[in-house]
């Protein structure tokens, strides 16, 4: 059975979800929604590795998922009570126009703290080349860090908030 396509999540919005890590305190994963439906069957949160479905007693609408950066070649579905939106540019033309300088402005964290997840830019460095490119980051307001939560160790020089989907 099919979700409404009007309400949040809809395919290609992003959202956030706990992952169990061992030994240390859990972390959020970028996820992109690729469906929704309503199932009895879905990925409890905390997630472990790896993602395992179980059947529930009743039925709630879930998020068939992709974890970015991690496993793209794999979906599974989260209760979308257990997302956790990840917030766009409420201005696509801001984000359109170009790169944000980090020394003109850094990203605005969520009401309540939290993280500002972004698409960060880094020069290269001609000892280290590869690192050259935009990639998905979050802002927690001291430091740039990975998805995973370990600390990017590269100096972000732009961001761009994510565009907002269209709604057409």
């Amino acid at each position: 059975m099919c979700a409404d396509y009007s309400e949040w999540p809809r395919f290609g919005d992003f959202a956030v979800v706990e992952q169990k890590r061992h030994g240390v305190s859990n972390e959020m994963y970028y996820h992109k929604v690729v469906a929704t439906l309503v199932s009895n069957s879905w990925v409890d949160v905390p997630v472990q590795s790896p993602a395992t479905e179980t059947l529930h007693d009743s039925s709630e609408r879930v998020a068939i998922v992709i974890c970015c950066g991690v496993d793209e070649s794999r979906t599974y579905c989260v209760r979308v009570a257990d997302l956790h939106k990840v917030e766009v540019s409420p201005s696509p033309s801001e984000a359109m126009n170009g790169w944000i300088k980090c020394s003109e402005r850094m990203p605005h964290l969520p009401k309540g703290g939290g993280k500002a997840w972004v698409i960060a830019y880094t020069p290269a460095r001609k000892a280290q080349s590869a690192f050259n490119g935009a990639r998905f980051l979050y802002w927690n307001g001291i430091d740039w860090r990975y998805g995973d939560g370990s600390r990017f160790e590269h100096r972000v020089t732009h961001w761009q908030p994510h565009l907002t989907p269209p709604t057409e």
